[in-house]
């Protein structure tokens, strides 16, 4: 609360101030979304409780318009235009200087808008949705530019475009991907509970290898590997039609598992593969190893190991839920999967379920060298020390800050109070 020794207002009230002053200003405003400045300073936007308010540099009334779908809204670089997004799926764009109501967006998308960004000349904007959708609009005519497409299988929860407008990045609640709007094409995305992981092209379903070769599972299910720390990538030829879903390796010995059961293994870097039998046709999410012992989880609770890559054999079910991620740390195996569900296993072979307090489905695990982390497509964090009592970490969801003037760096933050600066590479 606000004192006379303490002028800071009450929590979700935005507080004008004069710089150059240095005193408080004659406005304030509740607000249920974080306040947003045009990129020259000279246009605020925030959203209220049932309605939005834009107040433009040296004019104390601000333009206030009842929106009580109001679930997004940006401003565009100059500060004369602000796109609203609405939960059902509606955009409207409002003239800033003129203090009204400019037009709609052709079309609808189908889930609620998440997210806006305008291109640094104010020709383009991105939309994205809780479907995962994002999608270009030119704000001259109101028309979709080109086909949406499927940044993630979770809600979008930041955009932001590069400052030649060429590349879009976004983030949901696992990766920070960037895409060519010129090209439609993804340029990269990387995990972004990994800061050591490099963007790979493709949606990433999983990677392996430390240093500058790595290989990962693009988006169409097939092995792709780098060799200079992701700036060219190589289609490997691993034969067959199922989908893969992940891959591990441990020095030049490669396991990949997808769709299906399918394991395949690779002896010599992924130079060869050979099919393996698998005692599952369940579809396989991940693999993991330590030393000679892998795991690898999928659906309805399918849980695989073997302890030369060759001869697997499955467990007795511990869970009916699918399971979609598994790793090693500490010594020990963590998996996770919908519902909630971890369990975790110092051998492999004897597992046991832990209380995550949470129902969400859970999708990502790693261990980051001091405590494990675990991921749901809608936001949800957990941490634990031990992978035995895990809690909630509510300042893991990562906003994107921008991109650097040249364009090959994207700042990230995260309500933890955490910054990354991600390189971002120069082509596919």
């Amino acid at each position: 609360m606000a004192t006379a020794d303490d002028p800071r207002p009450p929590a979700g009230v935005t507080q004008l101030w004069s710089v150059t002053q240095g005193q408080q200003g004659p406005r304030s405003f509740a607000l249920s979304g974080p306040p947003l400045l045009s990129a020259n300073g000279e246009t605020l936007a925030v959203i209220g409780t049932g309605q939005f308010h834009v107040l433009r540099v040296g004019d104390d009334t601000p333009v206030t318009e009842p929106s009580p779908q109001l679930s997004a809204l940006t401003l565009s670089p100059d500060g004369r235009w602000l796109a609203t997004g609405s939960i059902d799926g509606q955009v409207w764009l409002w003239d800033v200087a003129q203090g009204k109501y400019a037009g709609q967006f052709a079309g609808v998308q189908q889930k609620r808008i998440s997210a806006l960004a305008f291109s640094a000349d104010g020709r383009l904007l991105a939309v994205g949705d809780d479907a995962g959708q994002i999608r270009q609009w030119d704000t001259t005519t109101r028309q979709p530019v080109g086909a949406a497409w499927p940044a993630s299988d979770s809600p979008v929860i930041s955009l932001a475009w590069s400052p030649d407008g060429r590349r879009i990045a976004s983030t949901d609640a696992l990766f920070v991907s960037v895409r060519d709007a010129e090209k439609n094409a993804w340029v990269g995305q990387a995990l972004r509970a990994d800061a050591g992981q490099a963007f790979v092209p493709e949606a990433l379903r999983a990677s392996a290898g430390d240093g500058p070769t790595r290989l990962a599972i693009g988006v169409a299910g097939e092995i792709i590997v780098t060799r200079d720390n992701g700036k060219t990538w190589q289609a490997l030829d691993a034969q067959g039609e199922s989908r893969l879903r992940a891959v591990d390796r441990e020095g030049d010995l490669v396991v990949a598992v997808g769709d299906g059961g399918r394991i395949i293994v690779s002896s010599n870097g992924g130079g060869t593969w050979i099919g393996i039998d698998s005692p599952s046709t369940a579809k396989l999410n991940a693999v993991a190893h330590s030393g000679a012992q892998w795991v690898a989880v999928g659906d309805y609770g399918t849980i695989l190991v073997s302890g030369n890559t060759i001869d697997w054999h499955s467990l007795d079910a511990v869970s009916a839920r699918n399971l979609r991620a598994v790793a090693r740390g500490s010594g020990l195996f963590v998996v996770v999967g919908d519902g909630g569900e971890i369990l975790t296993s110092a051998d492999g072979s004897v597992w046991t379920t832990r209380m995550s307090g949470t129902a969400q489905n859970l999708r990502f695990v790693a261990h980051d060298g001091s405590r494990w982390l675990a991921l749901a497509a809608d936001g949800t964090a957990l941490s634990s020390a031990d992978g035995a009592t895990w809690k909630s970490e509510p300042g893991l969801v990562t906003q994107l800050a921008g991109f650097s003037p040249d364009c090959l760096h994207l700042v990230v933050f995260d309500r933890g109070g955490r910054v990354r600066v991600l390189g971002v590479p120069k082509e596919i």
